[in-house]
């Protein structure tokens, strides 16, 4: 695969095939490893990890460079409520909490939001993908976000949007073990 540079960052997008979860539980949660370093295969409403606490299933993935701030720059200023990843960078698990990056679809019309996850330095590190972060995506309602859902279809948009700015992008390159068939929307009302 060949990597293109984009100012100081370079950086290549791994999308993961998934599905939002229904009404926050799975029976789908699972740890990840690659290498020394760990994660949940989705961010959790508060600091409780249980499958009955989920949000949305992990289903980007940024390597080679790439760091919260970094990976926010690309898409939206706006950012929405905050949620919880849990991960371990091999010093042991911790819970990084973001609201993401969040703007208008030009697809759809609607919020399209993104939470991006590493540990304290906003960044994670392992010899496989080097620096590294995590990310979830949905849609939620414009304006009133009175549903959020389509995780698949938001993951989607976000890697189009990164290979219209230069960036390497490989969708479905792998699974988490997060993917659920069926409705991808919900109300959180």
């Amino acid at each position: 695969m060949r990597l293109l540079k984009i100012f100081y960052l370079t950086a290549l997008l791994i999308t993961i095939t998934v599905s939002p979860v229904m009404a926050a539980s799975t029976n789908n949660l699972t740890t990840l490893y690659i290498r020394e370093d760990s994660f949940r295969n989705y961010d959790f409403l508060s600091e409780t990890d249980s499958n009955t606490n989920v949000d949305w299933p992990v289903s980007m993935l940024f390597y080679n460079n790439a760091d919260i701030n970094k990976v926010k720059s690309i898409f939206f200023i706006g950012f929405g409520s905050i949620l919880k990843g849990r991960l371990n960078d091999g010093a042991g698990w911790v819970w990084d909490s973001d609201g993401g990056t969040k703007g208008i679809s030009s697809r759809y019309g609607h919020w399209l939001h993104m939470r991006v996850y590493a540990d304290s330095d906003d960044r994670m590190y392992n010899l496989a993908w080097g620096y590294y972060v995590i990310g979830t995506t949905h849609y939620d309602e414009y304006p009133f976000e009175s549903w959020s859902g389509y995780s698949e279809a938001a993951e989607e948009e976000f890697a189009s949007i990164a290979s219209s700015k230069g960036y390497s992008v490989s969708e479905d390159w792998s699974t988490f073990y997060n993917y659920h068939s069926g409705l991808e929307l919900f109300s959180r009302y």
